[in-house]
């Protein structure tokens, strides 16, 4: 059996005035992505912003895979032994900032991300360095133990700290652990997925 890196990204909005989430984009939506063969932006930080020019990305639809044969979405070639990393990007729009009492990230991942919404770090999973810690093209992932589930994180930052009125931007960036060549894939992000 082959190995794959699996991101879902799932991220639940909480209103301060109800008890459901609303959904900001669904499952298979089209993400902006591009490969780690080199960093994303200069400086490497600038691709986590939402008004950085991503015209440079490819658009297509989550989810992002490679390895094990997956229904639907986006199957990465060229990435075995070649990069380590996948730069994805999802815009979304929040017109009351004050609405929004939280914020759930789910994922199921095989081995590594680290999410920022508007260039605020706001989950790290299975990553060699502490949250906060710099990342580039040659940060690993620690090695995930098979089967991986989906979790839900809902100790993300106060959303008030990074949130802006009108478009707002998740940056992910799906790493693999280096284990000597076996098949994987940093990133499946969406095929159940949704922003709400």
């Amino acid at each position: 059996m082959t190995r794959r890196l699996v991101l879902f990204v799932l991220a639940g909005l909480a209103l301060a005035t109800s008890a459901e989430a609303a959904s900001l984009f669904s499952t298979g939506s089209s993400w902006r992505w591009r490969p780690g063969t080199n960093e994303a932006s200069t400086p490497v930080s600038a691709w986590r912003q939402s008004t950085f020019d991503d015209t440079q990305f490819t658009t297509a639809p989550a989810p992002f895979w490679y390895g094990d044969p997956y229904p639907g979405g986006t199957e990465i070639t060229g990435m075995q032994n070649v990069y380590l990393c996948l730069f994805l990007r999802k815009t979304f729009v929040i017109s009351n900032t004050a609405e929004i009492a939280g914020l759930r990230l789910g994922a199921i991942v095989d081995d590594g991300f680290v999410a920022w919404i508007n260039g605020t770090e706001v989950k790290r999973v299975s990553m060699l360095e502490p949250a906060g810690a710099p990342v580039s093209i040659t940060t690993l992932a620690d090695n995930a133990v098979e089967p991986v589930a989906f979790l839900t994180y809902s100790d993300l930052p106060p959303p008030a700290s990074y949130l802006v009125p009108g478009t707002n931007v998740l940056a992910d960036r799906g790493e693999k652990a280096d284990d000597a060549g076996r098949r994987q894939s940093p990133v499946r992000a969406g095929r159940q997925s949704s922003l709400s």
